[in-house]
C-alpha cells in the first residue's frame, strides 16, 4: 500500500491527506465553520457552535499533529478531521478511557460543502455526497488498526439524529448517551477496527 507522510496510509487519487501545519489553521477553520453553518441550516443538531469555531479550538490539535487536512489534487481543500486519544468529557462520565480501552478517537470530521457554504474566494470541486466522509472513516479505521487500536470512537451531538444514523450505516454502534451541563454532545459511538 502507498504511504503518505511516513506511516500515514494514503487516500486514493486525487485525494491526499497530511497533518495540518500552523499555516493551515485558516483553512481548517473555514472547513469547520462552513460545515457548522450547513448543519445549523438543516437543523441537524446543534453540537457545533452556531457562531463557528475560533482559533483556540484548532491550535492545540494542529500543534499536537492530531488535525489532518485532505486536499484534491494537492491543492484544493476538501476535508479536515482530528484523530487522537484525547477524549471529550462525556467518555470519562460514561466510565470509558481511550488509553485503557485502546481506542482512537475521531473528532470534527468536516467535508467541503457546495456554494454558498464555501468560504469567500474559494472555488473548489466538491466530492459526490457521502463518498469522502465514508472514505475518511475507513481511513481512520485503517490508521487505528495499523497502530494496534481495536476501536475507533466518536462523540455525536445528542440531537443530531441524521448524523447518528449515518455513523450507524458506517458500522458504528451506540455505546451510551451522556448529558453533561452546558454540552450538547454525548451520544457515544464505537466501531471495531477488525471485521465483525
Amino acid at each position: 500500500m502507498q504511504r503518505h507522510q511516513g506511516s500515514v496510509p494514503a487516500l486514493p487519487p486525487p485525494y491526499t491527506i497530511r497533518r495540518a501545519g500552523p499555516d493551515d489553521a485558516g483553512t481548517v477553520l473555514a472547513l469547520l465553520n462552513a460545515s457548522a453553518a450547513w448543519i445549523h441550516e438543516r437543523d441537524q443538531g446543534d453540537g457545533w457552535p452556531k457562531a463557528g469555531f475560533g482559533l483556540d479550538r484548532v491550535t492545540p490539535g494542529i500543534t499536537s499533529g492530531a488535525i489532518r487536512l485532505v486536499e484534491h489534487s494537492g491543492r484544493w481543500p476538501q476535508a479536515t478531521l482530528a484523530v487522537d486519544q484525547c477524549p471529550d468529557p462525556e467518555f470519562g462520565a460514561a466510565g470509558l478511557d481511550p488509553v485503557e480501552d485502546k481506542a482512537l478517537i475521531l473528532h470534527r470530521l468536516a467535508i467541503v460543502r457546495p456554494h454558498p457554504h464555501q468560504p469567500p474566494g474559494w472555488d473548489v470541486p466538491t466530492p459526490p455526497p457521502g463518498t469522502l466522509g465514508r472514505m475518511l472513516i475507513e481511513w481512520t479505521v485503517r490508521q487505528a488498526r495499523r497502530q494496534g487500536f481495536p476501536w475507533v470512537w466518536l462523540n455525536v451531538a445528542r440531537e443530531a439524529i441524521p448524523l447518528q444514523a449515518y455513523y450507524a450505516r458506517c458500522g458504528f454502534e451506540h455505546i451510551a448517551t451522556v448529558a453533561l451541563p452546558g454540552r450538547r454532545s454525548g451520544s457515544l459511538w464505537r466501531r471495531p477496527t477488525t471485521a465483525h
